[in-house]
């Protein structure tokens, strides 16, 4: 009894727990290409004005410019790829040694690792957004 009742439990944690993201942010909106073009229609039939539509909008006009550069010269955009894949690596190396250089200093997050940390996720949010270009090209 003990055992399905854990079960219920962990399902139902896992279920909010994705329930909770946010769809309507940019940054979930680029990451997936196919909900960012369901929703782009959905705005041009109810409401194009609101604050979240010009976010799809914005969204769009971002991904679709990555769509037009992957088709346009595919080795150049894997070049892309690979370039940031390549500085996304060094930007986390930098974040982690700061990382520890405030702990190693018993201090609280300093200036220089809250940058390096904002560097590290702005990449990887590139990095994931074009691999999500990827993979929208790429057969279904």
């Amino acid at each position: 009894m003990r055992n399905k009742a854990y079960q219920l439990f962990s399902t139902l944690l896992c279920l909010l727990l994705t329930g909770c993201v946010d769809k309507t942010s940019y940054t979930y909106l680029v990451q997936h290409p196919r909900f960012l073009k369901e929703q782009g229609v959905l705005c041009e039939t109810v409401s194009p004005q609101t604050a979240y539509c010009k976010t799809v909008l914005e969204a769009s006009v971002y991904v679709s410019g990555l769509f037009e550069a992957a088709e346009q010269d595919p080795e150049r955009f894997g070049e892309r790829i690979m370039q940031v894949e390549g500085a996304v690596v060094q930007a986390k190396e930098k974040y982690e040694f700061a990382k520890a250089e405030d702990s190693k200093a018993q201090r609280s997050e300093s200036a220089s690792t809250a940058d390096a940390k904002k560097k590290y996720d702005d990449l990887h949010l590139e990095m994931q957004t074009l691999l999500a270009v990827v993979g929208m090209n790429g057969p279904e």
